[in-house]
């Protein structure tokens, strides 16, 4: 581990020495034309792409190398954020990628009204988009506690999609879903610890990170916790640290974030 800390931290040096300076820079040059013709729609959508994957690495920063909860949590919320502004106001549907990181930083970050926001996300064509494969769905019904909905989904998905070979990486997320319907400790714990390991490569393809974190085991592992089952994981790369449910006193926000249509957010 020792090793991979320090590969990390070489690699991601500019976290160290990154100020709120520079990211007000960056927000000023392309939020700051937001209500003038300058607007250029593209460039604001890849800032804020770069923010949630700049801030998701700060997090794990913040938490490996620098030890700080605190600043691990307002980072994990900042990047999850990024995310919901790229939902909302450009369309996008990056939240819905199978590493799950963006639902990682939303759970990560302890942020009440963040995680309230996402387990309330839906649009027209959502049930078919999210028709198969994708944890949002299931992860929105635990939230919300609608059980019905989640048999529903785990049926169909059982039925319809880790049926076929090509999509039995699946099958571990559905185990995890029904162990937590069922309130079955011992098989949640289990089901983690299959993503941790035999699912780990495939669901953890960025660079450092799956060096770091398995994000759906540690995902899985915080939901629980939310839901008041404290499992017994013992993995590196599920830190218990942040698994405990612990707000932060405040979440502060950059200025472009008050301004324009991201203020109600």
């Amino acid at each position: 581990m020792k090793n991979i800390l320090e590969e990390f931290k070489n690699k991601y040096f500019l976290l160290k020495n990154i100020t709120e300076e520079d990211i007000v820079i960056i927000s000023d040059c392309v939020f700051g034309r937001i209500y003038t013709k300058k607007r250029s729609l593209e460039l604001e959508k890849n800032i804020l792409y770069s923010l949630s994957r700049f801030f998701y690495d700060e997090a794990l920063y913040n938490f490996f190398i620098e030890k700080d909860i605190i600043k691990t949590k307002q980072s994990f919320y900042l990047s999850a954020i990024m995310e919901l502004y790229l939902h909302l106001f450009f369309n996008d549907n990056d939240l819905f990628i199978i590493s799950g990181y963006p639902l990682s930083a939303m759970l990560l970050s302890d942020n009440k009204k963040l995680i309230n926001m996402y387990a309330n996300i839906t649009y027209n064509g959502y049930e078919k988009d999210l028709k198969k494969g994708h944890p949002m769905p299931f992860v929105q019904a635990i939230l919300k506690d609608d059980w019905k909905y989640l048999k529903e989904k785990i049926d169909f998905n059982r039925e319809n999609f880790t049926s076929k070979k090509s999509n039995v990486w699946f099958d571990y997320d559905l185990d995890f879903f029904e162990a937590l319907l069922n309130k079955d400790i011992k098989k949640m714990e289990e089901a983690v610890l299959l993503l941790a390991t035999k699912g780990h490569r495939k669901r953890n393809p960025t660079i450092y990170r799956k060096d770091l974190v398995s994000t759906p085991a540690l995902t899985y592992a915080k939901l629980a916790y939310i839901k008041g089952f404290k499992l017994d994981i013992n993995h590196p790369k599920v830190p218990k640290e942040l698994l405990e449910i612990k707000p932060n006193n405040e979440y502060w926000k950059y200025d472009f974030m008050k301004e324009g249509e991201y203020k109600n957010v």
